[in-house]
């Protein structure tokens, strides 16, 4: 008698080489997926750091006196027309709140030039005036 066929052995072992690669592949794709969008959110902050610039260069007149701070937001933003959309957290799939805080500080360096720093949803904006708050009064 002739039988043509695969042994249960031979069907198990390819069974075990099969999971195994797609255990390897999973975790893989997993990885890579991840990284990609840490790399897209630190893209979009880039891009927002950008935005502030052009914010701040458009806005002279309303930046913080020398050793205070002030607060703008993403609604102003896209307001001033510099932010077209809405932008997504690529880690959580939801939008960026309209009411993200970007901080603006106002100092003097060395050579007693006047630097304005940002920082992108500050903790510690309590203590630091909205910097259209002249035109809501």
């Amino acid at each position: 008698m002739n039988n043509k066929g695969f042994t249960l052995v031979e069907l198990l072992a390819v069974i075990v080489i099969l999971a195994a690669l797609a255990l390897i592949t999973t975790t893989s794709v997993a990885k890579i997926l991840k990284d990609s969008k840490e790399d897209l959110y630190n893209t979009q902050f880039s891009a927002l750091e950008s935005m502030v610039g052009i914010w701040m260069s458009d806005n002279m007149d309303l930046l913080p006196d020398v050793d205070n701070c002030a607060y703008i937001t993403l609604k102003d933003l896209k307001e001033d027309g510099i932010l077209s959309s809405e932008i997504k957290n690529p880690k959580t799939g939801e939008e960026f709140p309209e009411d993200l805080k970007i901080k603006l500080t106002t100092t003097t360096n060395k050579r007693g030039k006047e630097i304005t720093n940002y920082e992108i949803d500050s903790k510690d904006i309590e203590e630091c005036k909205y910097v259209y708050e002249e035109e809501l009064e």
